[in-house]
């Protein structure tokens, strides 16, 4: 099943389950998941107005939002806004979005690691990354893969050049020796499991 372009098992998830949604955007797989499962999901969006956007969306008492970004190492860093509530946002300075648009801006924002919010579980259903360009140093720095069920990543190394396909195979390699499974089902769509 694939919720707003991500692929996942959804017999994995139940009312019980526990999903992350890392780069919340404008909540739309937040607010689907929750819709069909019924299942705890916490959304990080580090960007104040997909925040807003997300709080008008989803008022339910099984969805914690958390205005930060999410990285290799937890701290504060730049974050390159590509015009209002878009997808193009990024932790990373050259997105190929970035500039065109009038209305970019750099501020700096709270970043939390993986493996910090991973400590608060036991188990994770799910984990929906889609973080323009971060997954790559939150596959390389997290060591807590092995409370992980499913992961599904939009790689972005279309969108900059410091991001090329030797990281994303690095990073698969990373995730299949923590003992998932692959699934690619197109370049912004691919799925990790047990």
């Amino acid at each position: 099943m694939a919720v707003n372009g991500h692929t996942f098992n959804e017999s994995a998830i139940t009312s019980d389950s526990i999903v992350l949604d890392i780069g919340g955007n404008h909540g739309d797989f937040s607010r689907e998941v929750l819709e069909r499962f019924k299942c705890y999901v916490e959304c990080f969006e580090p960007d104040q107005d997909g925040c807003s956007h997300i709080r008008q969306m989803i008022n339910d008492p099984k969805f914690t939002l958390i205005n930060k970004a999410v990285a290799g190492i937890s701290g504060r860093r730049s974050f390159y806004r590509v015009g209002p509530i878009n997808g193009g946002n990024s932790l990373l300075p050259g997105s190929r979005e970035y500039g065109k648009d009038p209305g970019n801006t750099i501020f700096d924002v709270d970043v939390v690691s993986l493996d910090s919010i991973l400590d608060k579980y036991q188990t994770v259903d799910l984990i929906k990354m889609d973080c323009e360009g971060a997954e790559i140093e939150i596959i390389e720095k997290t060591q807590q893969w092995s409370k992980v069920k499913q992961i599904t990543i939009e790689f972005h190394d279309f969108c900059f050049k410091s991001i090329t396909l030797k990281d994303v195979e690095r990073c698969e390699d990373i995730l299949k020796s923590y003992g998932f499974n692959s699934q690619y089902q197109k370049h912004e769509d691919h799925l990790f499991y047990r």
